[in-house]
């Protein structure tokens, strides 16, 4: 509202939300950054589990990743008969 100098009755409309919840929206912001707070911040030791977490999904997926190349890989050397092709 401030940033792109829209009024609040055209914000909520363009959001289609009633204007006292965005209302409400507005001052539940600015008493968390009054009391020092910024938007969404999270502790250290929450930002460090949520990284330990998505590390081991990744290291999950990216072995989902490499078993399904090799599993494509034995079916390309495959002929229609589910025989391993002759590489001579």
């Amino acid at each position: 509202m401030v940033l792109d100098g829209r009024g609040p009755t055209e914000v909520a409309r363009d959001l289609d939300i009633p204007l006292s919840c965005l209302r409400r929206w507005k001052k539940d912001l600015l008493e968390k950054m009054d009391q020092g707070g910024a938007p969404g911040e999270r502790s250290a030791s929450d930002m460090a589990a949520e990284m330990d977490k998505l590390r081991r999904e990744l290291s999950d997926m990216t072995v989902q990743r490499d078993i399904l190349k090799k599993t494509i890989r034995i079916f390309d050397e495959m002929d229609g008969a589910g025989r391993r092709r002759s590489t001579c």
